[in-house]
């Protein structure tokens, strides 16, 4: 039985993505992740911060949509991980609002018959308000390959992205770095100057 802590999906359609990315955003209070579809390019990634807002080229003063570090592309030999170009076999995402973790599990046959599960765990912390974490479990099931893991910090996203007339960036790219171990990007917002 399902606890009413859960939020539960079972069956993946991408036309929903939009729909489901709000139903399982994370966030604490200080940070909002909206729950993008792993490995899905249909939807609006998120990244909000309180307080940090910005006009630049709205028509109003909005929340900034920051740089997007929840970027991961999965690659088996050079076939990338897509769950739109793949036979969904099993599918499960799970917000367990008592844990605040969302769970994923996906079981995908690639293009080339390659069987892939993968499992998810994302969460916000509430104790740290700046920390977040993602893990995930990948399980190549009927072959053996090369597996290549690509993070990215995506630095070119806007709000309204979906909407060509409303769309705008309100940060500029001040400097990427590379932490050894890590990654991290800094931007700072045009009007306000916050840094990010």
């Amino acid at each position: 039985m399902q606890s009413l802590w859960e939020i539960k999906l079972e069956k993946y359609d991408n036309s929903q993505n939009r729909k489901y990315e709000t139903i399982y955003t994370l966030a604490n209070g200080y940070r909002g992740f909206r729950g993008v579809q792993d490995f899905s390019k249909k939807g609006e990634c998120g990244n909000f911060i309180a307080g940090v807002f910005d006009k630049n080229d709205a028509q109003v003063t909005e929340i900034v949509n920051c740089q997007n570090p929840l970027v991961l592309n999965i690659y088996f030999d050079n076939e990338q991980l897509d769950i739109d170009n793949s036979e969904v076999l099993e599918f499960e995402r799970n917000l367990n609002m008592k844990e605040g973790i969302l769970y994923s599990k996906y079981l995908l046959k690639l293009q080339s018959r390659r069987i892939v599960k993968v499992e998810v765990e994302k969460f916000v912390s509430r104790n740290n308000v700046h920390r977040w974490a993602a893990k995930y479990k990948i399980t190549p099931v009927n072959f053996s390959s090369k597996m290549f893991i690509e993070n990215i910090i995506d630095g070119t996203v806007t709000n309204s992205s979906l909407d060509p007339f409303l769309k705008t960036k309100h940060f500029d790219v001040e400097d990427v770095l590379d932490l050894k171990p890590g990654i991290a990007l800094k931007s700072i917002t045009i009007d306000k100057k916050y840094e990010l």
